[in-house]
């Protein structure tokens, strides 16, 4: 637990300096090999590559992807970066091919017409890549590699399915190779023929002053136990390099997957006509080691066998994956905003709750206290006699004007009179309305209708009229 949680600190640590984990993984059967490299901003390693190796459970090759990889999710949970793929060489078409050209633009057409030549199957069936090896007087030397792409795709279906960010494919020869030339291999002069027994299957590669000028899987089923079908490859091997770069000779180096077996090599090398040694594949990094390194190198340097459509798609999924994000962001600040909106509502009506129990508290009291006040305003206006209804009948009798006669008075105490009567002219009433306006004894005169009729001949106008005493508002 105490390794684990150093690896995720320091995994930490390079994410917060702006770092990049890279991986490489290779998957063999029920096993599976990584070997992770975390790397600074500026490209320097943070640290040593890290190689660990799993047990897989195997799934039904019937299986869809999304079962197999949920399958081996539990396995590779730990395998988090930017994944290059360790691709068999026994399943890949590989040749060294010499153009007669310096341009790199002219490069991806000459290998297009030499890989429609060599390879057997149908080049839309395939992805193809290829990278420089050595450059001089007008040629260009470069490395062809082609895997078929329905292959490709479904592993890649079921590593993204346990959870990987694949990024990259790469073959495990090409990681052998590049341990093998770091070793010092790369300085060895001469011609050097190296059969890599592996898993099964044989690859052979020859280097000729350190460069590579032949690189042939010879398939799976080979090994120590048949080393007359190994002396014949190796004959065709001689044969090829005759050919196709006139040079023949030289030495084989077998790289046994096990302890060397050094009088097996030499039997060998002698029915090959080569003096030959043993070496362990054990005695160099793992294969892993050399692909995340060679991730590491310029992208235009070194193939990558990943079909384009899966950047495309990573691209889409990365694009996908932030709209949701953003999605989510906008959903979580709407909710927010809702739920601020809605606390805001909830105190305000607990506050108002709050107001309505006090109001119904001091509800009573208030009412018994505006009914005493309406007690002491009553005895107030009945003690207050100026203006009783005596009072009021002396100003508006000082009022009348002649000819115009009161035929009711009717006042209630404190808030309003009522008159009726009639006049031999019409303007004795308005002055008679002047002269109640004048009093100062009404805060209001209103009045409400003036008619006229005739009795015994003779015309009078007929009156109403309502006044406001200072009391309280009539309802």
């Amino acid at each position: 637990m105490t390794a684990e949680w150093a690896r995720r600190i320091r995994t930490a640590a390079v994410s917060e300096f702006g770092g990049r984990t890279l991986v490489a993984l290779r998957r063999q059967g029920d096993r599976a090999m990584w070997t992770q490299l975390r790397i600074r901003r500026d490209g320097r390693p943070f640290e040593a590559a890290e190689t660990r190796t799993v047990d897989l459970p195997i799934p039904d090759p019937a299986a869809p992807p999304e079962v197999a990889g949920a399958m081996l999710r539990p396995a590779l949970s730990t395998v988090r970066g930017e994944v290059t793929l360790v691709w068999p060489a026994d399943t890949a078409l590989l040749r060294v091919l010499e153009l007669p050209t310096t341009d790199p633009a002219e490069l991806p057409d000459m290998v297009r017409l030499q890989l429609d030549r060599f390879s057997p199957f149908p080049t839309e069936h395939l992805v193809a890549a290829y990278e420089v090896i050595a450059t001089a007087a007008g040629r260009t030397r470069v490395l062809v590699a082609a895997v078929q792409q329905a292959a490709l795709d479904q592993e890649a279906a079921v590593l993204r399915a346990a959870g990987l960010d694949l990024r990259r494919v790469d073959l495990d020869v090409l990681g052998w190779w590049r341990n093998l030339a770091a070793s010092g291999e790369a300085e060895r002069v001469g011609v050097r023929i190296h059969l890599r027994m592996e898993g099964g299957s044989a690859t052979v590669l020859a280097t000729h002053d350190g460069v590579p000028v032949l690189l042939r899987s010879l398939g799976a089923g080979l090994g120590p136990d048949t080393p007359e079908e190994l002396r014949d490859e190796i004959h065709v091997t001689l044969a090829a390099l005759e050919i196709e770069w006139g040079r023949v000779g030289g030495a084989l180096v077998v790289w046994f997957e096990d302890e060397p077996n050094a009088r097996w090599a030499a039997n060998l090398g002698e029915a090959c006509g080569l003096p030959a040694e043993a070496a362990s594949l054990a005695d160099l990094p793992p294969p892993t080691e050399g692909a995340v390194r060679r991730a590491l190198d310029d992208p235009t340097r070194v193939m990558n066998l990943a079909p384009p459509e899966w950047e495309i798609q990573r691209r889409a999924r990365m694009l996908t994956r932030r709209f949701v994000v953003a999605a989510l962001a906008c959903f979580g600040l709407w909710l927010a905003l809702v739920g601020g909106f809605l606390a805001a509502l909830a105190v305000r009506e607990t506050g108002l709750r709050r107001l309505a129990r006090q109001v119904e508290i001091l509800d009573k009291p208030a009412n018994e206290v505006r009914a005493i006040q309406a007690r002491i305003r009553s005895l107030e206006e009945y003690a207050d006699r100026s203006r009783s209804a005596l009072e009021i009948l002396r100003q508006v009798s000082q009022d009348l004007p002649s000819g115009l006669t009161l035929t009711a008075f009717t006042v209630r105490k404190g808030k309003t009179l009522n008159l009726r009567g009639e006049a031999d002219a019409v303007n004795a009433v308005y002055d008679f309305f002047a002269a109640l306006e004048r009093s100062g004894m009404f805060k209001e005169v209103k009045p409400e209708g003036i008619t006229s009729k005739s009795t015994g001949g003779r015309a009078r106008s007929e009156f109403r009229v309502s006044a406001t005493l200072p009391g309280e508002d009539p309802a």
